[in-house]
């Protein structure tokens, strides 16, 4: 193979390159063979915390020296953090799909909040502008705040 035909991981394709079909960084590589696609896919296998040369090599039967120098010319090491990239992507996906679901769950069984009933002369407490008053009767606001908040825990 010519030393043109090794793909340069990281490098931005031209548009000829890429009206190609793209290749995801975790599918097979042009030029990539099958034995080093198969180690390549056990390297990613093992997951971010237990992702070694050393692990896939010994899962394969293959040496350490073998395992870097397929690392080093296919770029494991960027093609497995794309992999991770999207994996947790999917994970918070999930997660924030969940919790919306929980939300619109709990809006859909919440009561209505309760309609103060207006006593004639009187503005409800959300209508008053505690700048507005006196002493008593900033107190008595508080107070009637107070209540209303511990009527609804």
């Amino acid at each position: 193979m010519d030393r043109e035909e090794v793909p340069v991981v990281g490098r931005k394709p031209s548009r000829e390159e890429s009206r190609v079909t793209k290749t995801e960084p975790w599918e097979r590589q042009k030029g990539e063979s099958r034995q080093a696609f198969e180690a390549f896919n056990t390297y990613m296998g093992l997951g971010p915390l237990d992702r070694s040369l050393a692990a896939a090599g010994r899962e394969l039967g293959k040496s350490t020296t073998l395992m870097s120098r397929w690392s080093a010319r296919w770029g494991w090491v960027s093609r497995c953090e794309a992999w991770d990239r999207v994996g947790q992507l999917r994970e918070d996906r999930a997660i924030l799909e969940e919790k919306a679901r929980e939300v619109e769950e709990l809006l859909r069984e919440a009561p209505p909040p309760p309609v103060q009933p207006r006593r004639p002369g009187k503005r409800p407490v959300d209508e008053v502008d505690p700048d507005d008053l006196t002493i008593p009767e900033l107190f008595k606001y508080l107070d009637t705040l107070w209540k209303q908040e511990s009527g609804r825990k």
